[in-house]
């Protein structure tokens, strides 16, 4: 709910009327509705019908209704997530070790967010210093950065990090009550 509702006010800031993109302020109406209470069969419809949408703010925004109408996978939720303090690994509950030695980008994100998490603790990361980390030196344009830090975000969350990677109106982070460091390796 909180995600949507910050990508909700993003939207709202960026585009104040000038939309360009026809699938996009469907999908945000029926997301208004859904954080009012206010989503009934209507919502339902609009949903089904948006959803051969190939623009990406349009994908975004599908992804959103879809779990507010579903609601957090429960057992995402109260998961435990094991990192390894460099985002070289990561293991949710009893799943499979899912390694990010030979994925350098993830392995510098993920391990970007676990240095903020061991050294502020519910503090979230912003966009630029998660660029940084995972792209360090390369130069973009704003948009290209944002987009990237989006990508990569997502694809940290379908590998297995949904219930634990959160969003924040500053940025992103590892939610502390569900994701653990094990201690680094002696030496």
């Amino acid at each position: 709910r909180g995600e949507a509702e910050h990508h909700l006010r993003a939207y709202e800031e960026r585009e104040a009327g000038t939309l360009a993109v026809p699938y996009v302020e469907p999908c945000f109406r029926v997301v208004r509705a859904y954080l009012a209470g206010d989503a009934g069969p209507a919502a339902t419809e609009e949903l089904e019908r948006l959803q051969g949408s190939t623009n990406a703010e349009a994908v975004s925004a599908l992804r959103l209704l879809r779990a507010l109408r579903d609601g957090p996978p429960a057992e995402a939720a109260k998961t435990m997530a094991m990192i390894a303090h460099d985002g070289s690994w990561f293991q949710v509950g009893n799943a499979q070790r899912v390694d990010c030695r030979r994925k350098p980008i993830t392995r510098r994100v993920l391990g970007g967010l676990v240095e903020h998490l061991r050294h502020a603790p519910g503090a979230s990361m912003d966009r630029a210093a998660l660029c940084q980390a995972g792209w360090p030196g390369e130069r973009m344009s704003p948009s290209s950065a944002k987009r990237r830090v989006e990508v990569m975000i997502a694809r940290l969350r379908d590998a297995g990090l949904r219930g634990v990677l959160e969003t924040t109106p500053e940025g992103y982070r590892l939610a502390p009550e569900r994701a653990r460091v094990p201690p680094e390796p002696a030496r």
